[in-house]
């Protein structure tokens, strides 16, 4: 079995969750995931939106977004996922159980 999580970034400064950081909710997540004897891929939603990797997990078992609330601003590292990105990604990709975790 295979899972991919996509890293729509946690913009919360005391988990450096925004690039070049991975925020511990994506470890948490790939942990749980290989202790169940689940492969994962790991990609940011930078990644996607460069690699127009849109319609590309629908191989996977698991499709897993893992993102939080944006603040205003502009962001150096990274921008957070959108609302629209996410239901776009989840309506391209219909084959996986997909998975939205949004942390607030």
């Amino acid at each position: 079995m295979k899972a991919v999580i996509i890293d729509g970034y946690v913009d919360e400064p005391a988990i450096l969750g925004v690039p070049p950081y991975v925020s511990p909710y994506i470890r948490y997540a790939a942990g749980a995931l290989y202790y169940h004897g689940i492969d994962v891929d790991y990609y940011t939603i930078d990644q996607v939106r460069e690699g127009q990797m849109w319609q590309s997990f629908n191989h996977y078992e698991y499709l897993i977004i893992i993102a939080g609330l944006t603040v205003p601003g502009h962001y150096l590292g990274g921008t957070p996922i959108s609302l629209t990105e996410i239901n776009k990604l989840f309506s391209l990709n219909k084959e996986p159980l997909r998975v939205l975790g949004v942390l607030l």
